[in-house]
Formats: C-alpha cells, sequence, structure tokens
C-alpha cells in the first residue's frame, strides 16, 4: 500500500500536500535539508528505499510504547529518564505450544480442548487468558493466534480485551513460576 493512500498516515503532510492528519513537518523534514523542496525530495527518497525492506518485524517488537528499540536500548534509555516506566518489559519469549500446555493445565483442559474450533464457552477464560499470554509472552501474532485457535482475529482481538479487563494475577504468577524452573 502506498502511504499517501492510507487515511491515517502523516506521508502527505510531509509532502506538503492536504491531509487529515495534522502534524507540524518541520522537525522532521530539517534533518533531510536546510530548504523545504530539497528537504521533501530527500524524504521522498528516504521512503522509496524504506519500501526495498518490506515487512520488518522489529519494529513491532513493542517493549514499552515510548521507545523504539531492542531491550539493552530500552532498559538503558529507561535508566536515564526519571520516574515510573510506562509499560514494563515484557515476560521472555515463550514458545506457544508451552503455553498451550501450561494454561490448559492450570484450567484442567486438554490442549485440544483450548484449540480447537467452536464455541465451549466453558474454556472462554482459559482460552482469554491463553491469547493475553500468546500476544505477551509469546510475543505470538493475532492472526497466527487465530490460525492456531482455529478462530478469527476479531474473536481474538475480544478475548485479549476480555482478559485484560479481568486478568487472573494468581494464575499468571503460577505460569511464570512454572516457566522458572
Amino acid at each position: 500500500m502506498d502511504a499517501g493512500n492510507y487515511r491515517w498516515s502523516s506521508h502527505r503532510a510531509y509532502l506538503g500536500q492536504d491531509s487529515l492528519v495534522k502534524i507540524e513537518t518541520a522537525v522532521v523534514l530539517g534533518e533531510f535539508a536546510n530548504s523545504v523542496g530539497k528537504a521533501r525530495l530527500a524524504y521522498l527518497k528516504f521512503i522509496a528505499a524504506g519500501k526495498d525492506g518490506g515487512h520488518q518485524s522489529d519494529y513491532y517488537d513493542v517493549r514499552d510504547q515510548r521507545f523504539l528499540g531492542d531491550e539493552r536500548f530500552v532498559e538503558k534509555l529507561g535508566g536515564r529518564i526519571q520516574g515510573d516506566r510506562e509499560i514494563a518489559v515484557p515476560a521472555p519469549r515463550v514458545k506457544f505450544s508451552e503455553l498451550l500446555r501450561m494454561t490448559a493445565a492450570v484450567y484442567g483442559a486438554s490442549e485440544k480442548e483450548l484449540s480447537q474450533a467452536g464455541r465451549q464457552r466453558k474454556w472462554v477464560k482459559a482460552r482469554s487468558m491463553l491469547v493475553y499470554l500468546g500476544r505477551e509472552w509469546g510475543r505470538v501474532s493475532v492472526k497466527e493466534l487465530g490460525r492456531r485457535l482455529h478462530r478469527d482475529p476479531s474473536i481474538i482481538s475480544r478475548l485479549y480485551s476480555t482478559y485484560v479487563a479481568d486478568r487472573d494475577p494468581i494464575k499468571e504468577r503460577l505460569l511464570a513460576q512454572q516457566l522458572r524452573r
């Protein structure tokens, strides 16, 4: 998709065109060149060069909403900033198969019961927790969770929200302790 065609992209604003996104572009464009015209051309070259890179999943590996970088970088920056961190660094990466096994055990379910298609209301809380842990601890995409749990991605998002609204810290601690063993 061309960035200029995406409704909420700031791309058009950087090019001096009408945009729904209202931002101050001078600081960013100033990093490219001293004159606006040259800066916009350099910006376009920069964007074109990035298109060849394809999807870069490391840009989506969120650790702290304020920083973009690996865990060491986030920790280094976090140490320089006064006050509480916005978001804690996530738990170490855990394979989804391990999360499925452990969540099933904690809820007294089988792995098949949690991952098979169908509407078994009995397992909604367990599935919700599994989706949450899959995203937070396993860093599994919504699409991949949908595939593994035989659910539409919109359902995965709903399960995630359901769990966030009513988290079970006791079960989470139990699973975290099991992971450390």
